[in-house]
């Protein structure tokens, strides 16, 4: 899942799941809370795009996108909002070499406020429900709740 700032054709460079994730199963999988990374604080009423980006069974690529605000007044939505659907699971990629990699949790609340959703897959329902997503300026992106992995076939 990757971060890019601006309204006009924004470079997706901030990555926001570091590690890299697995998901497997279909339907909904739900990242309640993932942190910006250090020295990236957009102010109230930055706009921006989430990208996730999935790979298919033959290696090709799928790129979904969802436009956001960040709002500093975004409020925590209960933990009842991010769920995952039953045999959908999530782990992190094995990397090679001295690297940390922090536990992923895919069970707690999301914040949200009100956004456009564009997809650039054919799969433009998982963009759709990463739409209603937003962004705190404190520096956590939350709301990633909810967001549809179902092109992972």
């Amino acid at each position: 899942v990757n971060l890019g700032l601006g309204t006009h054709n924004p470079t997706f460079n901030i990555s926001l799941t570091s590690p890299f994730l697995n998901e497997t199963g279909n339907g909904t999988l739900c990242l309640p809370k993932v942190t910006l990374p250090a020295g990236i604080s957009p102010a109230d009423g930055t706009n921006a795009s989430i990208q996730v980006v999935a790979f298919g069974e033959a290696g090709d690529a799928q790129y979904n996108c969802a436009d956001i605000t960040f709002r500093s007044n975004a409020k925590t939505l209960g933990a009842d909002k991010c769920s995952n659907s039953t045999g959908v699971s999530v782990s992190v990629v094995a990397q090679k070499g001295n690297v940390s990699t922090p536990s992923a949790s895919t069970s707690s609340a999301a914040t949200s406020t009100s956004s456009a959703a564009a997809s650039s897959s054919t799969k433009a329902s998982a963009a759709s429900a990463v739409g209603s997503s937003s962004v705190t300026g404190a520096g956590v992106v939350a709301g990633l709740g909810a967001l549809l992995m179902s092109w992972f076939l």
